[in-house]
């Protein structure tokens, strides 16, 4: 585990990174600031969990949104392979080791952006650990770890609630006792706290209604042919990464040489995984590429694997399923040191100079930037840029923002009609009154910068279209980048905070030794963000200090009182 967070880590200070890298790391940057100024229930999809958990350890650790998120995405990874090695711990050294190892750098597809995701699986294989043990506080807490799932991703949840369901019937067919109704107690309970969470949220200001990908344009514009071809071809664009000449026979021979819990969730897990990829590249209703990164149980079952044939290996043969481990290794280890940030300091810059006219201007007033991009669609750099200036421009300017697209690298049907949506999206609404700032930013404007007619230049590569108000003396809340060194000091704060909020809450799901150590950060997590929401839903904010000190102080404390309560009773679960 120490090598993976060396290596988490190591992109940053090979690259001298300073914001989160991934395509999806912006949106949780301009989630979280919105969030602070407004609370959770603005938050668009759905999503109120990752958030949540984001300002509360970035306000217990004095952390701004870029290092907060930054460290999530590997505290994150970390904590899912700890998840997995609680999974397999009665397993042996050499498995445990491995599994861990293997989930870890299986995480790096996820924790490329995909932070509400990532979140989703780290509680769903929490909640596979905990509720292998024969206690009702295990059951209970596999029900908050997956109402932390629901709140997080209900998509994902709601594939994570059939592979339990799945594995809960092998069991109930096979005979294994009480496992059935452990199960099908604990998804019922993360049910109810998912629909009583997502309930919760609708008091409040509404949730921001914006495309953050292309996927989401495509979606919006009824291009749907166009759409699932996107899917399909982003899976075998992909398919490399996931290494399948090796994870796939590796993933079949540990799936089989499994037993106990493990081995029925794990072969449930893959009938579903496999279940629903056919049916997400058949019909084109889903990306199928993102039920593959979800799907941990190839990392798991390959380790497993890589074990079983360890074992059974003399001699020279050894040195080919070492080959076979870095065979899987590698490509994760690409995919990390390979994927930039999207958004980057000049951007941050730029946005932040013309945050100060944005301030200075009556509320409400619309704020419209234009994107154009030399990518030959228009759609992929027109939402990059979009989720970078409402990251950047004050939080309470974030649902003003507007991008349109006025120069097309390429003519096709999407970009026209993509061009044609944004220009009515930022005109939709405006009355004769309602005032209007139109910017042209360099940095996202890379093919007619200060050409528009009636642009005027009010600061390096900051140009205003028309009428503008004297800026404000000094930008207001403006987005602070990182370091390096910021990240990975960032990252084992949040990690060592997600471990010493959830270790109480481990012991009392009855889990002692290794694997409640192994599963402190996935319960930390997990009871932080709902301590988070339930804060921000009793009306107090959690962009300061105070609203996140009161959720590590209630979740820490609570946890290691029953911890004390449970010692006391001399109760203990037993696992099978």
């Amino acid at each position: 585990m120490g090598t993976l967070l060396v290596f988490y880590p190591s992109t940053y200070a090979v690259h001298g990174y300073r914001f989160p890298v991934g395509p999806d790391a912006p949106v949780y940057i301009w989630w979280a600031r919105l969030a602070g100024h407004e609370g959770l229930s603005a938050i668009p999809g759905l999503r109120p969990g990752v958030p949540a958990l984001t300002l509360v350890v970035g306000g217990a650790l004095g952390l701004g949104p870029v290092a907060a998120v930054a460290a999530l995405e590997i505290a994150l990874a970390l904590a899912t392979a700890l998840a997995a090695v609680a999974l397999t711990v009665d397993r042996g050294r050499k498995t445990w080791v491995a599994t861990g190892a293997f989930t870890g750098l299986w995480a790096v597809h996820l924790a490329l952006g995909y932070v509400a995701t990532l979140a989703a699986a780290t509680f769903l294989v929490a909640a596979a650990a905990a509720v292998t043990h024969r206690s009702r506080s295990a059951v209970i807490a596999a029900a908050l770890l997956l109402g932390a799932a629901g709140l997080s991703h209900p998509q994902f949840f709601a594939i994570g609630v059939a592979i339990l369901l799945a594995t809960a019937i092998v069991a109930r067919v096979q005979g294994h006792g009480s496992e059935p109704v452990r199960i099908v107690k604990a998804v019922t309970g993360g049910l109810a706290i998912t629909g009583v969470g997502l309930a919760a949220m609708l008091p409040g200001p509404p949730a921001l209604d914006v495309d953050m990908s292309r996927d989401d344009v495509l979606e919006r514009l009824g291009m749907l042919p166009t759409l699932r071809g996107l899917f399909r071809a982003r899976l075998l664009e992909r398919l490399w990464l996931y290494a399948p000449i090796v994870t796939v026979p590796l993933a079949i021979v540990g799936g089989r040489a499994a037993s106990g819990f493990c081995g029925r969730l794990l072969r449930a897990w893959g009938l579903v995984l496999v279940a629903t990829g056919v049916a997400a590249y058949a019909t084109g209703l889903f990306p199928p590429e993102r039920l593959v990164t979800f799907g941990f149980v190839i990392p798991i079952a390959t380790a497993l694997g890589v074990v079983v044939l360890w074992h059974r290996a003399r001699g020279k043969v050894r040195p080919l399923v070492a080959a076979l481990a870095v065979a899987f290794a590698l490509p994760a280890v690409l995919a990390w040191e390979q994927t930039p940030p999207k958004i980057w300091p000049l951007q941050v810059e730029r946005t932040t100079e013309a945050g100060r006219y944005a301030s200075a201007s009556p509320p409400g007033t619309r704020l419209v930037f234009i994107a154009n991009g030399r990518q030959p669609i228009a759609s992929f750099f027109a939402t990059e840029a979009a989720n970078a200036i409402r990251a950047a421009v004050p939080p309470d300017r974030i649902r003003d923002v507007r991008v349109v697209v006025t120069e097309l690298a390429a003519q096709s049907e999407e970009n026209r009609r993509v061009a044609e949506m944004l220009g009515e999206q930022a005109e939709a609404g405006l009355t004769p009154e309602q005032p209007v700032l139109r910017f042209d930013l360099g940095p996202f404007d890379r093919m007619s910068f200060g050409e528009t007619p009636g642009a005027r230049f009010v600061a390096d590569g900051v140009a205003i279209i028309g009428d503008h108000p004297q800026p404000a003396p000094a930008p207001v809340d403006p987005l602070e980048p990182s370091s390096p060194a910021g990240i990975a000091a960032a990252t084992l704060g949040v990690l060592a905070l997600l471990a010493a909020a959830g270790f109480g809450w481990a012991r009392w799901a009855l889990v002692s030794g290794l694997p409640a150590v192994a599963l402190a950060p996935a319960f930390g997590a997990a009871t932080l963000m709902l301590a988070g929401l339930a804060i921000d839903r009793m009306g107090m904010r959690l962009d300061g200090w105070i609203g996140p000190a009161l959720a590590v102080g209630v979740v820490g404390l609570s946890g290691y009182l029953a911890v004390r309560r449970v010692a006391g009773s001399g109760s203990g679960g037993t696992r099978p």
